[in-house]
């Protein structure tokens, strides 16, 4: 039977080509109309009436085919949409472009040569679905080979999500039964080809960072003085001897007692006793056990997942959280800069909080630089872009530095946004007009996707069970 039904389709093929040319010859030929499809011809008439070949009614209703241009005939292509991302990954959710999968992975993003960079940037009111976006878009990830390190959590949410990780490496810090401790001046990996002093010198300039950082945050921006730089130094060359890493408790004492055999500037000692005290605040109080002596755990490079969990410092003072922030982010950087750690998205949800401090925005900016050379994605996420409303004053460098890092990110998750910040997050992110409208009016769950210079609609989904894990609204409704 078969031969014969190839044949016969094969006849009503020739055939309906064969009263198309009729048509066409007849002079309906491109760009002209035929009579029946003129003004007025369009309206269905009373039933029996004829129109075209046939007539209503008679149930047998043939019109000539037409042929004509879409310009011309001033209509759209059917079925056209977008070609979607084209990226082979983990399948976020449905791409509302252009009605198929999107599929996300920044590295793959880069080797096609959408981005330049792998540094992402979300913000969305809340509500708006960007913290189960991210969660989606990193533990799918995982599938992949992709690694996923979470540098602070507060509310537990990520530590959630690890739980459902096989291998995954789960950190609580703070004082007491149970908890851990890291020290952020450890020196990390040692990348291939530096030399000993190289390396000396590299371990050196970022301990040194992040202390000047830490002291920053401390002192609410106030600059450290050249006497109190002096200070640092000789303790930090005192206490990096061996293979043996400084401690901030270490250096704590050795400011305060500086050694009696050493000729010192009596200004720089009374510069380091003074620096000693806002140091100290890094390691009492709400910060107590969690930074100020040697690490009792070490970083898994062979987990999938790490959650650093700072459960204590839940509604803690902004600049708590901030040094906590910056201590885990230095201790993760350390270690995934080395060249056979992987592939990691590094996320930052107290970001924003770092940003309020010129020297901590500083630190963030050299992740930045640094990622695509070391194999990272840093994914910072922030409520609004008036969050920065408290970082210095408008205009101010440490304000343009902040929106700076921003701006220089490949990969921009917009989620819905209000009318009190649309205007700030269009600038900020450099949205087009269309854009910054398209953002006021997204649903919960969906997002305007900033990929390089390509927009994408992606509406997020997710299954039942990563629900169950992964929703945060679940006690905004009073049930």
């Amino acid at each position: 039977m078969a031969p014969f039904i190839v044949e016969s389709e094969e006849k009503q093929r020739r055939g309906r080509r064969r009263r198309r040319q009729e048509v066409f010859d007849a002079g309906f030929g491109e760009g002209r109309l035929a009579p029946e499809m003129s003004e007025g011809a369009g309206q269905f008439p009373r039933e029996g009436k004829p129109i075209g070949h046939g007539t209503v009614g008679s149930g047998d209703l043939r019109l000539p085919a037409l042929r004509a241009t879409s310009a011309r005939f001033e209509a759209a292509i059917p079925f056209l949409a977008d070609a979607g991302s084209g990226v082979i990954g983990p399948r976020i959710g449905r791409d509302m472009t252009g009605g198929g999968w999107f599929h996300f992975d920044a590295w793959r993003f880069y080797n096609m040569g959408w981005i330049t960079g792998t540094s992402i940037v979300q913000v969305g009111g809340i509500g708006a679905g960007k913290s189960t976006t991210a969660k989606v878009g990193t533990r799918r990830g995982i599938s992949e080979g992709r690694h996923v390190a979470i540098a602070s959590d507060p509310k537990e949410e990520w530590t959630a999500v690890a739980e459902t990780v096989p291998g995954a490496q789960i950190l609580r810090l703070g004082s007491g039964t149970g908890r851990d401790r890291i020290n952020p001046l450890e020196q990390g990996i040692r990348p291939a080809g530096l030399s000993d002093q190289d390396w000396r010198q590299e371990v050196s300039t970022r301990r040194q960072q992040l202390l000047v950082a830490i002291v920053s945050i401390m002192r609410n921006g106030q600059m450290m003085t050249d006497e109190e730089h002096n200070a640092l130094d000789d303790a930090l060359a005192d206490q990096s001897t061996g293979d043996t890493a400084p401690t901030i408790k270490g250096l704590i004492y050795r400011l305060r007692n500086p050694d009696p055999g050493a000729k010192q500037d009596p200004e720089v000692v009374t510069a380091g006793r003074s620096l000693s005290r806002a140091l100290q605040r890094a390691v009492t109080g709400d910060l107590a056990g969690m930074f100020d002596d040697e690490s009792s755990v070490s970083f898994d490079l062979n987990a999938p997942m790490l959650v650093i969990s700072t459960r204590t410092l839940l509604n803690k003072p902004q600049n708590v959280r901030a040094v906590a922030s910056a201590c885990t982010s230095f201790w993760i950087d350390s270690v995934v800069r080395a060249e056979d750690s992987g592939y990691w998205y590094v996320v930052n949800e107290e970001g924003w909080s770092e940003m309020r401090d010129a020297r901590a925005v500083e630190l963030m900016d050299e992740r930045q630089r640094l990622a695509g050379e070391v194999g990272l994605a840093p994914w910072t996420i922030m409520h609004e872009i008036t969050d920065l409303n408290q970082v210095g004053a408008a205009g101010s460098a440490q304000r343009n530095q902040a929106l700076g890092l921003l701006s220089k990110a490949q990969i921009k998750i917009i989620g819905r946004q209000s009318e009190a910040t649309i205007d700030a997050t269009a600038e900020a992110l450099k949205l087009t007009e269309r854009e910054a409208q398209k953002a006021l009016s997204l649903d919960q769950g969906e997002a305007l996707w900033k990929i390089g210079r390509r927009g994408l609609i992606v509406k997020t989904l997710i299954t039942r069970p990563e629900w169950e894990v992964m929703n945060t609204s679940k006690n905004r409704g009073g049930e």
